[in-house]
């Protein structure tokens, strides 16, 4: 019989962590500790054979806590002397868990009885727009994790707590309402680590690394074209303070932290770390952080929402109304724009895709500048035009189904599937018309239209930037 290993996870039981841990590891034995940096210290000791830690959330970003833990780590001694890229605790597996919250109690109280909500930070975070809305003027008491939250919970005052399954059924809690997150794709990345270094495996299809490169113009796009000449796909890229003045004395510098994906590249990949060491290469230095299997990787395309669903989905759609109303009546600005059509010229009255393209400029600069909305079957004065000069074009259909799938295809196309995560559309009635409103958030990465060309928003304007420009304004946002 196999030997049961020790797992450490962000305690106590029945958080996530708890669940991510059980998924991970369902037949090892797992322990509980209340802080990430006890979890790292169980497993650097080898005292624990792994340790799960959550990393980023889709909603609320990078956790903060996790990646410093990794990056703050010596470097390894290599063989030969001197130092390699190794660090003693790296990732060794990654789960992505769907996280649905629910408003919890002892009691089965209605929501307009909840007095206190007693919730760990991150799970306040990822509701914090529902509970705005359904629990407004509650008092907020913050506790060090989910389940902590609910020990805290009183059988007669009104309080409630937000947990998930795990937690309401182990305690025998009573669920107020069933998923208050604020977006239905929400979830949570975690990752097991440990300091028992593993021989890399042929399915293990994926790995992060960090990197130092110089304050320089073209830098981080040359380690950028080097990945993708290696036959490499970009995962992710993010930004983490350099701490350690033995590694880089330099106030306010930042360690790059890559995500890539190396399926079927493992030779390349290992050329590429080896190109790291080369006096020739930019890399001022770079810790190899893990490499590891994910079933995790995005190989379908989004699922793009029928408009009856999205309807159906909307909460307060009648503020949600006078909301867009209030934004189109202000007219067009840094976060707002008006477009009369997605492709149908009203002039010539035929289709022009020159328009199409208008649209992905738009999304792209909102992407790559702080978000914002776009309003398609608004004239630029502000005038209500409705889309139906577009859905009655449609080759497959005068639907406003279709009309969904048309606008995500051209985002797709051209701007890539990752990034039309970023665009939520809503078709809404405006005046008796159909008015396409389509939220943009903020990308974490640069948006290229096509691959070639960069927009910003300026003003009330979308504005192209030159290679060079684009360049200094991606080193200007990560660094």
């Amino acid at each position: 019989m196999k030997k049961q290993q020790k797992v450490a996870f962000l305690g106590p039981k029945y958080t996530y962590s708890h669940e991510a841990a059980l998924k991970i590891f369902p037949k090892d034995k797992l322990f509980g500790y209340l802080t990430p940096q006890e979890v790292f210290r169980k497993v650097q000791g080898e005292e624990m054979d792994y340790g799960i830690l959550p990393a980023e959330n889709s909603a609320t970003g990078i956790i903060q806590e996790f990646y410093p833990l990794l990056l703050d780590q010596d470097f390894g001694i290599a063989t030969n002397g001197g130092w390699n890229s190794d660090i003693k605790v790296q990732i060794s597996k990654e789960l992505y868990l769907p996280i649905q919250h629910h408003l919890l109690s002892k009691t089965d109280v209605g929501i307009e009885d909840v007095k206190i909500l007693c919730t760990f930070r991150q799970p306040y975070l990822q509701c914090i727009d529902w509970i705005n809305e359904h629990l407004p003027g509650v008092e907020i008491q913050y506790a060090n994790s989910t389940a902590a939250a609910a020990q805290m919970l009183s059988q007669n005052d009104g309080s409630a707590c937000i947990g998930g399954d795990l937690l309401c059924n182990e305690l025998g809690l009573i669920k107020i309402q069933e998923n208050v997150q604020d977006y239905s794709k929400n979830v949570t990345r975690f990752f097991a680590i440990s300091g028992k270094r593993k021989r890399v495996s042929n399915k293990d299809n994926k790995s992060t690394f960090a990197i130092i490169i110089p304050d320089q113009v073209g830098t981080l796009l040359e380690v950028l074209k080097t990945i993708a000449s290696k036959g490499i796909n970009l995962v992710n890229i993010r930004t983490l303070p350099i701490r350690d003045a033995k590694i880089f004395s330099a106030d306010f510098k930042d360690w790059f932290v890559i995500d890539v994906d190396i399926t079927g590249k493992r030779e390349a990949y290992e050329e590429l770390l080896e190109s790291f060491q080369s006096p020739q290469s930019i890399v001022l230095s770079h810790k190899l952080i893990g490499t590891y299997f994910s079933k995790n990787r995005l190989t379908k395309k989004p699922k793009i929402v029928s408009t009856e669903s999205a309807r159906k989905s909307t909460k307060g759609i009648t503020n949600k109304k006078k909301f867009y109303a209030d934004l189109i009546s202000k007219g067009e600005s840094e976060n707002v724009e008006f477009k009369s059509t997605l492709r149908y010229d009203i002039k010539s009255k035929k289709v022009n895709k020159e328009l199409s393209k208008a649209i992905a400029k738009t999304v792209c600069g909102f992407l790559n500048t702080k978000g914002g909305y776009l309003f398609i079957g608004v004239a630029d004065t502000g005038e209500i035009l409705g889309i139906e000069y577009d859905v009655n074009v449609l080759s497959k259909g005068a639907t406003y189904d279709n009309y969904m799938r048309v606008f995500y295809q051209l985002i797709i196309d051209m701007l890539g599937e990752q990034h039309s995560l970023h665009a939520l559309l809503e078709l809404i009635d405006l005046r008796n018309k159909k008015v396409a409103c389509v939220k943009i958030s903020a990308s974490e990465k640069p948006c290229w239209l096509k691959g070639e060309e960069f927009y910003i928003r300026v003003g009330n304007a979308t504005k192209r930037l030159t290679a060079k420009q684009s360049n200094e304004y991606i080193l200007s946002r990560i660094t």
